[in-house]
């Protein structure tokens, strides 16, 4: 049986099982098979911030874009990694890439992400 994750728009408490609040995430039945997404996430906190997080941001959008992944890997935000010492915190499928800058975020992801999409 193949399931897949799904946006739930029933109104209901927060705290009762039977119905989930709004927007809540829910595992449905489907009758497709489902092809598993990778992730990377950028840190936007207020030190990534200021190092640079939304230009990182704006180029792996735009390579994501280049290269059509839209269907393979997905961009997320986040607050404070606690990683800040390393440049900007990103992590790929849950892994912290080191040392992530404005000037070499596209050579990371052309290098350590891509060749990881091909598998």
């Amino acid at each position: 049986m193949l399931f897949s994750w799904a946006k739930v728009g029933m109104r209901g408490r927060a705290d009762k099982a039977i119905i989930p609040p709004v927007n809540a995430i829910m595992l449905i039945h489907t009758e497709h098979e489902v092809e598993w997404v990778k992730e990377v996430t950028v840190c936007v906190g207020s030190s990534c911030h200021l190092k640079g997080s939304y230009q990182v941001v704006k180029t792996f959008e735009s390579l994501i874009k280049e290269y059509a992944l839209q269907e393979k890997l997905k961009l997320k935000a986040s607050f404070c990694q606690g990683q800040c010492q390393g440049g900007i915190a990103v992590t790929f499928d849950g892994e912290y890439l080191p040392n992530v800058t404005m000037l070499n975020c596209k050579q990371v992801f052309l290098d350590t992400i891509l060749p990881q999409l091909d598998n």
